[in-house]
């Protein structure tokens, strides 16, 4: 059990990723610390442009004892992995983790797609795609008009594979409402409170309670511990819901550059994610070995 006057370890750490992962930024170095509280590991990986507040000033709350939604999930998730560790067991063990979303232009089954602000442009690269089913995500850069617009440079047979469009733009609700009757696809979204047909459920931030639309649980593209916690409460989410199944989007692993956590994440033929060993969340080794830092 964890106590809130429990020391606590970080290890900062820093990802690399292949392209720039959306269109509020074009920096590809993300930083983030592993946290080790007891026996328990997570991750804290913040996203400042889309609202999270910024790394240092979450470890300065987490070390007060005070919580954010990000330093709830954290601990819950610390809780988990020390749990199974002391029971030298796998935190998997009663739980099959759902497939995934992929990312690549050739690619086949569900894709994710992350968008810029030239619709023009998107609507024509769209086209390329292999995918039977796209899932687009503008990370609200457009605005109601230049959404209208990607709606209309959209061809027929493109916008049959489009599953939904996730953060469009930032506008009320009213808009919104007004968004999903001209498209014909469902809207979705991530973070702001608006009625979107389809929610992006990320454990690092969302409580898992039952929701009354499509959910599809994600990973916050966050490190391979964060990953799997993810892929955790994926797996027990979608178990007690059986009928709310969805394709997930938990294999974000790919999108970074190699490293010693990163390289150990594997994928089946499904495309679901692969415990890569170990008790907890894994990677009991390399947790080991890390130059951990006492927080408090």
């Amino acid at each position: 059990m964890l106590h809130l006057h429990e020391p606590i370890f970080i290890h900062r750490y820093s990802l690399r990723s292949k392209h720039p992962l959306n269109a509020v930024t074009p920096r590809r170095e993300y930083e983030g610390a592993i946290v080790k509280i007891g026996q328990g590991h997570g991750c804290l990986h913040p996203w400042p442009e889309l609202g999270d507040l910024p790394l240092d000033r979450q470890l300065s709350i987490l070390a007060k004892g005070g919580f954010t939604g990000m330093i709830e999930r954290l601990r819950i998730c610390c809780k988990l992995d020390a749990a199974a560790r002391s029971l030298g067991r796998s935190e998997f063990v009663d739980f099959t983790i759902p497939p995934s979303h992929r990312y690549g232009e050739n690619d086949p089954g569900v894709v994710k797609v992350k968008c810029g602000p030239n619709v023009a442009e998107e609507a024509a690269r769209l086209k390329n795609f292999a995918a039977s089913q796209l899932r687009l995500d503008f990370n609200a850069c457009l605005t109601p008009e230049s959404f209208r617009e990607f709606l209309r440079q959209l061809d027929d047979a493109t916008a049959a594979r489009i599953d939904f469009v996730e953060d469009p733009f930032d506008a009320p609700f009213y808009i919104w409402e007004k968004a999903q009757r001209a498209a014909p696809f469902a809207l979705a979204s991530d973070r702001v409170p608006v009625p979107a047909q389809v929610e992006i459920i990320k454990p690092a931030l969302h409580t898992m309670q039952k929701r009354r639309h499509r959910a599809v649980i994600t990973s916050s593209m966050d490190h391979p511990i964060g990953q799997l916690f993810a892929a955790r409460e994926a797996a027990a989410y979608y178990n007690a819901h059986p009928a709310a199944t969805e394709i997930c989007g938990l294999a974000s692993h790919v999108l970074y550059e190699p490293d010693p956590f990163i390289e150990r994440m594997h994928c089946d033929a499904e495309n679901r994610l692969v415990f890569p060993g170990g008790t907890g969340f894994g990677f009991d080794d390399l947790l080991e070995a890390l130059p951990w830092q006492r927080l408090f």
